[in-house]
């Protein structure tokens, strides 16, 4: 069918304007869309008491031997000082050496987490040419291209998603261990509409192959996908079986909390959607049932937010954000300091604290200037 040209360029804008969104929902979704902020000396102090709060470059799922003396220089909570110092491992660095695409990686990595997408772009760039065979080289790139993505509007989210797959893809391929990688592609293709690239049944394909590498992230890619093609409840009753199948896993155990969740906020009947976030907020209790990582804080956070966004037993959710500061966790897949503030913003709104929701939204900003929630929320309270 021939369409006016006029027609042709909306279809297109708004094409271009669905993909935007869904690059940024996927870092909100997986929970990559922690923003690293700027913190206070007494929040550094606070991350220095807490053990094992150092990042290694382990935790970005770099190995290579040449990469021991760029781990001392990697640290989360100084992130302007880790960059002056990898800045200056590369003036020093032999050109074309292994050690050279390390540190580009690396700084790769830092670069985005301090939001300066442009250079994020160039080092990972270069440290997957210098890096041709490490799949986690082409992992930060495929990263730095989707940050590139988010950030640089329409044109530059139509302009990258091929390279962006085709980083993703190449880094699969060169370790079908990365679960993180491979998790990104599947969301990827099963969330996001057809007509931008998304193919469920693919989707549906990497999610069985995934299962002969780590059959529990498997089966909560599943649960959720089918919970987001065919309805909530259907999700639930996956992420049920997959529990059964594995009682221990944190992470199956989070998985089906969001699921019920995102159930509640469908039923209209108040005792349903209360009963539904007792469940819920029952399953994140069970995901904290293990160390104190990712997926306690991920747990700790969630259990907050449902209260918030249901609006009940508010002062357990500040005393909930007030742990998750303490434990000032780090990390893409964790929500920043600043979105906490925000949150107990929401709190003191609802509550009709609205000086000390006004602070919290500023001190949110303070922290995080690009907050569009918080932005948001100050705007909405000068209107009052």
């Amino acid at each position: 069918m021939r369409y006016p040209s006029g027609v042709k360029w909306i279809r297109i804008l708004g094409a271009g304007l669905l993909l935007v969104l869904c690059v940024g929902a996927y870092r909100w979704m997986a929970q990559s869309a922690a923003a690293v902020v700027l913190v206070s000396d007494e929040d550094r102090a606070l991350a220095a008491e807490q053990e094992g709060s150092g990042v290694s470059v382990a935790r970005e799922g770099l190995h290579p031997a040449s990469l021991e003396a760029a781990r001392e220089l990697y640290d989360p909570t100084e992130l302007e000082a880790a960059r002056e110092a990898l800045a200056t491992a590369l003036e020093d660095a032999r050109p074309g050496d292994a050690d050279e695409g390390a540190l580009h990686v690396l700084q790769s990595v830092v670069t985005r987490r301090l939001k300066d997408a442009e250079a994020a772009l160039e080092h990972g760039r270069r440290g997957a040419e210098l890096l041709p065979a490490s799949g986690d080289a082409h992992h930060v790139y495929s990263r730095a291209i989707a940050e590139q993505m988010r950030t640089g509007g329409m044109m530059a989210a139509m302009k990258n998603m091929q390279p962006w797959l085709a980083e993703l893809r190449a880094s699969i391929e060169l370790d079908p261990s990365n679960v993180t990688a491979r998790s990104e592609e599947i969301f990827f293709l099963g969330f996001v509409p057809k007509m931008l690239g998304g193919n469920p049944d693919l989707a549906k394909e990497r999610i069985a192959s995934l299962a002969t590498v780590d059959e529990p992230t498997a089966l909560s890619l599943e649960a959720t996908l089918v919970g987001h093609l065919e309805d909530p409840a259907a999700g639930c009753e996956r992420g049920a079986a997959a529990i059964v199948k594995y009682p221990e896993n944190a992470g199956l155990a989070l998985t089906h909390g969001i699921l019920l969740e995102k159930l509640a906020t469908t039923m209209e009947l108040t005792d349903e959607k209360s009963a539904l976030c007792t469940q819920a907020d029952g399953e994140f209790v069970r995901a904290m049932g293990g160390e104190r990582d990712g997926t306690y804080h991920r747990a700790l956070y969630r259990r907050a937010q449902l209260r918030i966004d249901h609006e009940f037993d508010l002062d357990t959710a500040q005393s909930l954000l007030d742990d998750y500061l303490a434990d000032l966790p780090r990390g893409e897949m964790l929500a920043s300091a600043g979105r906490v503030h925000w949150r107990k913003g929401q709190i003191h709104a609802l509550q009709g604290i609205t000086e000390a929701a006004r602070a919290a939204f500023a001190q949110a900003l303070e922290l995080e200037p690009e907050l569009a929630e918080a932005k948001k929320a100050l705007e909405a309270l000068a209107a009052e």
